[in-house]
């Protein structure tokens, strides 16, 4: 895919790499009274319950899951891409049990891979003990995905990607979701970043 990488974006998000690092990466102490865990209120307008506040159910998962890390970082079991989707699949389940166990349902896989890996971006902009634990997150983090990262990837691509108003209805399964980070990995990794780093740098304002 390298053939159909856009120059213009490649330069610009090299160039904005040590800005996100300097300024965004690492730069907070963990806040448990933080309710956010990196999700803004107007995310969850897209996850109906029937019976609790989609909000709640997530903020009490996260809060349980960063009360765990604020005690010990599984830095090495994350510092391979490997052992890192294991973690993230752990991540995954556990959210989709505590769902279930709410909700007597799972939720859609494309949303539940978004609130984990949102929230994994939460835990990269904040200070832990260990920091090698924020050097293997940015280095194997999966890109959360959505439509805003979706239409960035595809001008990234030069628009040889055949879709068209992306948006999370378009992240129909796990091919699906793995093929996005792929090319997110591919395109991040030609510009010296990574998959974390990339969503970084489209939500960052004026993205330079």
């Amino acid at each position: 895919m390298k053939q159909y990488m856009n120059g213009q974006r490649s330069r610009e998000f090299a160039n904005c790499i040590p800005k996100i690092i300097r300024k965004q990466i690492a730069q907070r102490p963990i806040d448990l009274n933080d309710i956010s865990f990196g999700l803004a209120g107007n995310t969850f307008r897209a996850y109906r319950t029937s019976k609790s506040a989609p909000s709640q159910i997530f903020r009490t998962w996260a809060k349980n899951n960063t009360e765990q890390l604020t005690k010990r970082q599984p830095t090495e079991c994350i510092s391979t891409r490997e052992g890192f989707l294991k973690w993230h699949r752990g991540l995954y389940s556990s959210l989709q049990r505590r769902w279930k166990k709410s909700e007597g349902k799972q939720l859609p896989l494309a949303h539940c891979y978004k609130l984990v890996d949102l929230y994994i971006k939460w835990i990269s902009a904040h200070q832990f003990e260990d920091k090698a634990f924020i050097d293997a997150i940015i280095k194997n983090a999966n890109c959360p995905l959505d439509r805003q990262v979706l239409e960035r990837l595809n001008e990234c691509y030069s628009l040889a990607l055949p879709i068209f108003k992306p948006s999370m209805g378009h992240i129909h399964n796990q091919n699906t979701y793995d093929l996005c980070q792929e090319l997110i990995a591919e395109f991040s990794q030609h510009c010296g970043g990574s998959r974390l780093l990339f969503d970084y740098w489209t939500w960052r304002r004026g993205n330079g």
